[in-house]
């Protein structure tokens, strides 16, 4: 599904992220994909775009 180049360059953004240095749209910019996909693949990498339980956001 995603190329071992993409996988390299998208983790390698991570920490960036994590970070808040820059957001998931810089980091889907900077990856020619669109921020939803970069959501979704960090997703099934085991990095959800939203940590925390529901109930923090109540």
């Amino acid at each position: 599904m995603y190329d071992e180049d993409f996988i390299k360059q998208a983790m390698a953004l991570l920490p960036e992220i994590q970070g808040m240095k820059i957001s998931h749209g810089r980091a889907a910019e900077i990856l020619g994909i669109d921020k939803e996909t970069l959501i979704d693949f960090y997703g099934d990498m085991g990095y959800p775009y939203l940590d925390g339980s529901i109930e923090s956001l109540k």
